[in-house]
């Protein structure tokens, strides 16, 4: 096993040379991933998808109970508050802020603990998660926080899976939000040992986002009424075109190995940030720009040989890993 120092010395892959063209600029659109900037204080709407799309996070209760534990204690070890949450056969959303600019760690502890609970559950040893990483969007205002949430919620509406999220089985955040904001989950004894480090119960309470200026009976009653209008929209939309819901116990009764009809498109665009304000999401697509010109000019030099370079504030991973020098905020 090498040592921090040892890691520090060795050079990074150079996976980014080939996608460089004429301009001595990167095609990012060649499939090579962006850096991503980590700061304290952003709220933040992800989603994570299942290898294949498969349903494996079928909606049954030992599902809800695992994913509700392993959120809670994740979020509370790595202080991320938890503003909404819901979970669908084949694929995870989660609109949290990170606190403390720690949501890689979060992700990767909770993401880490679901897979090894299900794959428990269902009998499998394979990977869980799909080999992309997880979409992380970075909401710059009030409305747009609002309307992703109530997307999370809203979700399997939109599917056609149950006619309201009140109706669904999974995991989600809907009840609570409904009843204080307040969820408590128990060790999957099925799984995490006793004796273990895990504790026995885990309570998180859900927040309002920084952004919102609103109490929390008022962010509940607008994230509701927007996802009311959502879940009418659908409704109609099925009326229009002849289609009906699956329903609540189809949706139990369908095998984790499915996976959906069809095919999901690939390689679409992939927005780093949403804002409903032009302006803010002008600037911030303008500062995501300029940061990613400093990372990549700072790499270069640290490809050199210069371990000294300064990287850009919100480099995280070559931070923890690599222990490279970053500005200060």
């Amino acid at each position: 096993m090498r040592t921090s120092s040892e890691l520090v010395d060795i050079q990074l892959p150079n996976v980014r040379e080939k996608h460089r063209n004429q301009h001595g600029t990167y095609n990012d659109e060649q499939g090579v991933t962006h850096p991503r900037e980590v700061y304290p204080g952003q709220t933040l709407f992800m989603t994570r998808r299942v290898s294949e799309r498969r349903f494996f996070l079928r909606p049954d209760k030992q599902t809800k109970q695992l994913v509700d534990y392993c959120l809670a204690e994740a979020a509370i070890k790595h202080k991320i508050e938890v503003h909404g949450y819901l979970v669908m056969s084949n694929h995870i959303h989660l609109d949290v802020t990170d606190v403390e600019g720690n949501y890689p760690r979060f992700m990767r502890r909770f993401l880490q603990h679901v897979a090894k609970c299900v794959n428990s559950l269902r009998g499998r040893w394979e990977a869980m998660w799909s080999n992309e990483r997880s979409s992380v969007l970075r909401l710059g205002d009030a409305k747009s926080i609002i309307d992703k949430m109530a997307y999370t919620l809203a979700n399997p509406a939109a599917a056609g899976l149950v006619d309201s999220c009140r109706h669904w089985p999974g995991a989600s955040s809907w009840v609570a939000m409904m009843n204080g904001g307040v969820i408590k989950a128990k060790r999957p004894e099925w799984f995490f040992d006793p004796d273990g480090n895990m504790p026995a119960e885990v309570t998180l309470k859900l927040t309002v986002p920084p952004a919102i200026d609103m109490s929390w009976q008022a962010w509940v009653g607008a994230v509701a009424g927007r996802v009311r209008d959502l879940e009418e929209r659908y409704a109609a939309r099925r009326l229009r075109d002849g289609t009906r819901i699956l329903g609540r116990r189809a949706v139990l009764k369908q095998s984790p190995w499915d996976k959906p009809k069809g095919h999901e498109p690939k390689r679409g665009m992939k927005p780093r940030v949403a804002c409903k304000d032009k302006w803010r999401r002008i600037a911030m697509l303008q500062r995501s720009k300029a940061w990613l010109q400093q990372y990549r000019a700072a790499l270069v030099s640290y490809r050199a040989g210069n371990r000294s370079v300064v990287f850009p504030w919100g480099t995280w991973q070559l931070f923890v890993e690599r222990h490279v020098v970053c500005a200060a905020r």
